[in-house]
Order: C-alpha cells, then structure tokens, then sequence
C-alpha cells in the first residue's frame, strides 16, 4: 500500500515526477486536470484531480463561503484603512472593495477549495506524508505566496513535504507556437491583420487633441463590443485609455508613483483574523495593495489634473473594471459624481444565475448596455438582490457576418478552456467532470465515420488551457482549428451542427447561425426558468452525455426536429441598430437626459 500523496501542478511536474519515480510510492493527485489526462496517456498512470473530491451542492455551499467572507472583509477594509488613505490625497472613495470585490472571490474561494480538498485526501487515504509541488499563486495579485507558504500555514498538523527542481526556461515551444498560429491566423485574413494594425496606429494619433468647448467622454480599453465608439465619438473631448495604461492617449505617459502610507493596523478589525485562510488572504492583499497603490494614485493625480481643464460628464467600459489602476479610475469618478455606462461583454448575464457579475459588471455602473435583458429579467433571477442601475436592452454591436461562400462541414465542437484550482477552475462545472465531459465526446466524435467533423480550442491553446490535448493527439477522425476564434472560424465555415458541453459565450456565437446546437448543462449554475424554456426551443438540450450524444445520433441519421425558434436569440442577444442606439444613450447621458 503506498503511505505518500503528491500534489501536481502541471505537466512539467508530472514529467518530474515520472522521471523521479514518485508514483511508485504514492498516489498522484492534481490541481489541473491536463496532468490526470497526461499522466494516464502518455504514461498509463493514474492521478486524480482533486475536484473529484467535492460534490456540486459542497462547491455551491465553499462558493457562498468565499463571497461571504470576502464582502465582510473588504468592507471591514474600506471602514477602517481607506479613511487614512483619502486623507492623504483629499478623496473620498473606497479602495478595497472595487480592487477586490470580483478577483478576489476568486482567490479566496481555490484557497479554501485546496484547503478541503486536501483534508479530504488525508481522511480517505491516510497518507504518511504529502509532498506538494511548490509554484507561485498569483493568478489575480501581485503576491509572493507560494505553495510553500501555503502549506506551511494551512497543513501545520500534516507531515509534508515541498518538492522543488530546477525549471527549464518556460514555453519556448509555446511561444513557437503560438507565433505560428498568429502567422498563420494573419496568412488567412491578411486584411483583418492590417486593419487592426491601422486602428491602432489611427486612434494613437486621434485623441489627446482636447477643446474647451467640447464636453469631455473617458473610454478605456478592453471595448469590446463597443469597439466601435473609437471612430464616431468625434464631437466629444474623448479621453482614451490603452488596456493597462494609466495616461490617456496623448498626454504623458511616464510610469509615475506617489508615497502612500497604508496602515493595516495589523488587521485587528477583522473578526475571524485567525482563521489561517483568512491570514492568507489579508496578507495577499496587503501585499497586492502596498506593491501598486502608488501608481495607481499617481494615475488618479493626473487624470485629476485633465479635470481641471476637461470635466468628465462621461465615462465608459466594455470590459469591466475589476483590478488594477483602471477599477480605481472608474471607482474615484463614479466617488465624484460622473456618471458611468458599462456594457455587456459576454453571455450568461441575466437568465443564468451568477451573482459574482453583480461584483464584476452591476455594481461598478449607473448604466448598462445589455445585450437584451431587462431590469425584469434581473430581478426575477435575483429577487432578493437590489439592482441599483438603469439597464438599456440595445443589443451587442458587433460586425455583421459576410456573404462569401462557406466550407460545408457537419459537426464543430469548440472546446472550453480548462483552468486549475488556483485560477477560478472551482467557481463553474468541476474540473475533473468537464475534461470527463470533453473526452467521452471526444471519443464518440472520433468513432464516426464519414462525418465532417471540426475541433475549435482556444486560439493558440496548449496543456495549461486544453487538458484533452494529449487525447486528442491521437484522434484521426477530427479536424482542429486552433488558430481562430470561433467567430473567425464561422466567418470561413459553415456548420451543420453545434456541440456545446456546457453554457458558455460558443452558445451566444452560434445562436444566429443555420444550424443545429445541441448544449449541455452545468451543475453548479441553473438558467431562470423562463429563460430556459425559450432557449430549449431553440437548442436540444441534455443533462449528461448519453443523452446529447443519442440526440447526436438522431441527428445523423436525419431523425431530429429542427429547431429554429428565435425567442430567447431575441430577448437575450439580438436588438436591432445597436450602435446608433447606444450612440443616442450616450449623447443623452452626456447632455444629462438620464
């Protein structure tokens, strides 16, 4: 019987850990599914990912506990530090809770999820000793906790052990990769590529040419759906922001800091300040805040300083502002009155339950551009939560599809990335069920003979972001397209049939298309009713792979029902002119007529 437990990482630790015979004497467990499917491929080794361990209502229940204890905390932040910190810079405004709010669920919730996780190895398996590959966790702050660290203060009372080894300069096959790939992605839309090279270069050279006598809009990267706002804001001063800069386009740029004084006062006002997670948490955070509050004031001090001369009566997001010097930007106007119109960026927002968007999207606006929801459709689906912003149901402004003839094909299956423990894999279906999920689809895709059948990752995917590479590898029967989005791919082609494993943007892509969609459930998220009973008169939806895989079936051999309702596409995706709406909002909301 083997006394040891190991914790992997990656697939560079399983490699180690093979080389090193580690599994000869204990039993391999893994925080990213990718190792499990490498392990047992490439080697005939058997590891479990350590999401196998909980069932859905325990994740449910460790997600409330995260977002619980995080509200508590930040808040308990923003009371007691953030005062000290406006006094400084004359503001009133919080800091915590717009820097954290959102990420920060996520961090907390794969360290408790660990945390059980691991326990729960040690209960069923009694193992002697554990050994962990050590790795950095800073997939959202800027910290110098590793799984060291971790360890160390969660697991005082388990013999363990931190494997270390000297690591190989990082993805240099990767980035081979994916330079090919983006060569490749440019070989086959040359014109696409340079337009976006020209936008670049032509927004670079539009703004930071300010009049008086305009009123003054901010937008700052990512846009996304609202791209289009660049070119056709003309009669406006816009103060435009790069992703990640902290100077409007135009004025200077200087990486600038300020001295700040941050006292935590030991955080000895948070309650629970001895639960070890917590511990963890707090010093993340102190860490995160103390390395960048600097420069993000300095950038606050010089949009200050435009001010002055350019008063803001506008600010805009696509993307939401959830970290950094750009959630502080858009927390320090809404603090001072400006009003702010966010969008919607993504499927799912108000017929699927997700209360996380209320920190990432809802709560960091007065307005919001949906793509179709309502204010109604956001109260039936959270009844007990207060929705403080007005919602304007005017579509997603995106190009229009050309009318070049398409490759025919019959099946396109675009894959969901994978994600670890430590990078939000907790917080949607588990780990382990989704890879089980991909291959048992995988496998019946590859078994059909004669069908046309196209895999479509993540552009430029590798093992971290694809677990099933290494069973895909071996498939004959499958086509995969990696160097495209999927709303690239179906610019080139045109599928008979849409597989979707689980509700995700693929479904709000395809939903406009001439094709069948056959989408699976998630466990952990549930769809309001009424809009599940619209989206099922359009899609064939299943609860496990059997049944789509026998809807699949029916399909082939041309004994399915179509299904082309549109109702829920035009309740929840599709409104028409979208741009010149949201152009009338904006000049409305500028002029004060909202």
């Amino acid at each position: 019987m083997k006394n040891k437990a190991v914790i992997i990482h990656s697939v560079d630790d399983a490699e180690h850990c093979v080389q090193n015979k580690l599994y000869e004497e204990a039993l391999l467990f893994s925080t990213h599914s990718s190792v499990d499917v490498y392990l047992e491929e490439i080697y005939n080794i058997p590891c479990q990912c350590l999401s196998k361990f909980f069932g859905n209502e325990e994740i449910k229940n460790l997600r409330n506990i995260s977002s619980d204890t995080v509200d508590r905390i930040l808040q308990a932040l923003d009371v007691n530090v953030s005062p000290s910190i406006n006094k400084q810079i004359d503001l009133g405004m919080r800091y915590f809770v717009s820097l954290y709010s959102y990420l920060g669920k996520y961090h907390y919730s794969s360290y408790i999820n660990f945390s059980e996780s691991v326990r729960k190895v040690v209960a069923l398996y009694k193992p002697e000793e554990i050994y962990f590959y050590n790795c950095k966790l800073n997939s959202f702050f800027d910290t110098d906790s590793d799984i060291d660290y971790v360890v160390s203060l969660l697991f005082r009372d388990i013999k363990t052990k931190i494997l270390k080894y000297p690591r190989v300069l990082k993805n240099k096959f990767d980035r081979f990769e994916i330079t090919r790939k983006r060569m490749k992605k440019i070989r086959q839309r040359p014109m696409h590529a340079i337009e976006k090279l020209l936008e670049r270069i032509s927004t670079n050279g539009k703004y930071g040419k300010l009049s008086k006598n305009r009123k003054s809009v901010l937008l700052f990267e990512n846009l996304y759906n609202l791209e289009f706002l660049k070119g056709d804001l003309e009669k406006y001063n816009v103060l435009f922001y790069h992703a990640d800069s902290s100077s409007p386009v135009g004025f200077d740029s200087k990486e600038q800091t300020r001295e700040i004084e941050v006292d935590f006062k030991g955080f000895e006002f948070i309650e629970d300040i001895k639960n070890p997670l917590v511990m963890l948490f707090l010093k993340d955070i102190g860490k995160d805040f103390s390395t960048n509050i600097g420069k993000n004031i300095a950038a606050i001090d010089h949009l200050r300083e435009i001010e002055r001369d350019y008063p803001i009566s506008l600010a805009i997001w696509g993307n939401p502002p959830i970290e950094r010097t750009k959630a502080l930007i858009f927390e320090y106007l809404r603090s001072g009155g400006v009003k702010i119109l966010g969008a919607q960026h993504g499927c799912l927002y108000g017929e699927y339950f997700e209360p996380w968007h209320f920190d990432s999207d809802f709560n960091r606006c007065d307005v919001y551009i949906s793509y179709g929801f309502t204010e109604s459709d956001l109260k039936r689906l959270y009844p007990d939560r207060e929705v403080d912003m007005k919602i304007f149901p005017l579509g997603a402004a995106r190009k229009s599809p050309n009318n070049h003839p398409k490759k025919k094909i019959d099946i396109l299956f675009p894959i969901t990335n994978s994600m670890s423990f430590f990078n939000g894999g907790m917080t949607r279906i588990p780990i382990d069920k989704l890879t089980d999920r991909q291959i048992i689809l995988l496998e019946y895709l590859n078994s059909l003979e004669g069908v046309k059948i196209y895999i479509k990752p993540f552009p430029y995917s590798y093992t971290k972001k694809y677990s099933v590479l290494s069973v895909l590898n071996k498939m004959k029967n499958l086509k995969v397209v990696d160097h495209l989005s999927l709303r690239d791919f179906i610019e080139v082609y045109s599928p008979r049939a849409v597989l979707i494993e689980y509700p995700s943007q693929p479904l709000f892509d395809v939903l406009h298309l001439d094709t069948e969609i056959f989408l699976m459930n998630d466990p952990i998220h549930h769809y309001e009713k009424q809009a599940l009973k619209e989206l099922a008169m359009r899609v064939h939806y299943a609860e496990d792979t059997n049944e789509v895989i026998h809807k699949l079936d029916l399909f082939l051999k041309g004994k399915l029902e179509k299904k082309r309702e549109d109702t829920y596409y035009r309740h929840y995706v599709y409104k028409e002119n979208p741009e010149n709406n949201i152009l009338r909002l904006i000049d409305d909301l500028v002029e004060g007529n909202v």
